[in-house]
């Protein structure tokens, strides 16, 4: 589950682009929706390496829960949701996924945002990111509600990790607030 350190040329700011052009388990098509014919071998080659990206991705958590969003100064009434964490390859990061159950395919997702060093896990399982859910970025606050103190536990181990993974890697919000205003850790230092 999740990867090693971070590696050489480690992405410490994730950018908008590149957060929307990692698919998500709605973008896989189910096995029957692919079509073979006489397209090139090229093609071929890539639904490959796509189902591979697709397995090598497989959740640190996943479960059924109830998702929350802050509206204003209250959250809006929680949705069922099939809410992962996964580990992504390309940022050396975990990455929040939360789909509404009855979601259609071209439904946006509910969630969808790195866990980066500013990205704290509150007692409450309420949490703040910068969200690329939909096609406008925003900072979003959200809460989860599980029943199980069980997957309640795994949820908030899988989040520690992710916050290491983040630290290690220097993994920070692109936003505009300078970096330094919010983190003093190594080249944090002020003069």
């Amino acid at each position: 589950q999740g990867g090693g350190g971070c590696g050489e040329g480690a992405v410490a700011n994730a950018s908008q682009e590149s957060i929307k052009t990692t698919s998500t388990w709605k973008d896989k098509p189910a096995q029957d929706e692919y079509e073979y014919g006489e397209e090139d071998d090229e093609d071929d080659d890539e639904d490959e390496d796509e189902d591979e990206d697709e397995e090598d991705s497989a959740p640190m958590f996943e479960a059924e829960a109830r998702l929350a969003i802050k509206e204003g100064n209250t959250f809006g009434a929680p949705k069922d949701v099939n809410i992962r964490i996964i580990y992504d390859d390309e940022f050396y990061a975990a990455r929040v996924m939360a789909r509404a159950l009855d979601a259609d395919k071209q439904d946006p997702d509910l969630c969808d945002h790195m866990i980066a060093i500013q990205t704290c896990l509150e007692e409450d399982l309420s949490w703040t990111a910068m969200d690329y859910a939909t096609e406008n970025p925003s900072r979003k606050t959200f809460k989860l509600y599980m029943d199980s103190e069980e997957m309640i536990n795994d949820f908030k181990d899988i989040f520690a990790q992710g916050k290491e993974f983040a630290d290690t890697c220097e993994i920070m919000e692109n936003n505009t607030v300078d970096p330094n205003d919010l983190y003093y850790g190594v080249g944090g230092d002020r003069d």
